[in-house]
């Protein structure tokens, strides 16, 4: 890893974590932090992320003021909604690498399937490298390593891990039983 500059990684590495920073800055600005792009970019990337109720709830434009650090109208964003600007950062440009680590814990099963299916595409384009407790993010992986206690447990497709029936079988069963036993 010293045989690169610091540099060579920003530039090559996009990250989304559960607890986003948030800028004072405006919206679109906190949006470009990896790339610039332009307000034609910008419409659409709010459209595929479902980001346009963030405008209307508080009746802002794209130049408005994140937080009230330095603005007392500045827009506080819930935590769902950092989540969502988190992936957004990673629309505005190409990583060879993406880190993920629960960027979707904070929303609602109907937009975590919607940014999951947009990750998942965004992960053809890269290498990815997703960290869920939520294991209804990761079934579509390539490969799913169980890390438990600092070492793999076991590794694999999501049908292979349920038929080996170990430490992934269980959580997932424990995880899908909640639901199936709270709607019977």
């Amino acid at each position: 890893m010293k045989e690169y500059e610091l540099n060579t990684y920003r530039n090559n590495v996009g990250v989304a974590f559960q607890e986003t920073p948030i800028y004072a800055i405006p919206l679109c600005e906190n949006i470009s932090v990896y790339n610039a792009i332009n307000n034609t970019e910008l419409v659409t990337l709010f459209n595929d992320l479902s980001m346009n109720n963030i405008l209307e709830k508080n009746n802002a434009t794209f130049d408005s003021i994140l937080t009230k650090e330095f603005d007392s109208n500045g827009i506080m964003l819930s935590s769902g909604e950092k989540q969502i600007l988190s992936i957004a950062r990673i629309y505005t440009k190409t990583f060879n690498l993406l880190i993920l680590d629960e960027p979707s814990s904070a929303l609602d099963p109907i937009m975590e399937e919607k940014i999951s299916r947009l990750i998942l595409d965004k992960a053809q384009k890269s290498t990815t490298i997703l960290i869920s407790h939520r294991l209804s993010t990761v079934v579509d992986a390539d490969n799913i390593f169980v890390i438990h206690n600092g070492e793999i447990q076991e590794s694999g497709r999501h049908k292979e891990l349920m038929k080996n029936k170990k430490f992934y079988y269980e959580m997932f069963e424990t995880q899908s039983k909640k639901y199936k036993d709270r709607i019977l």
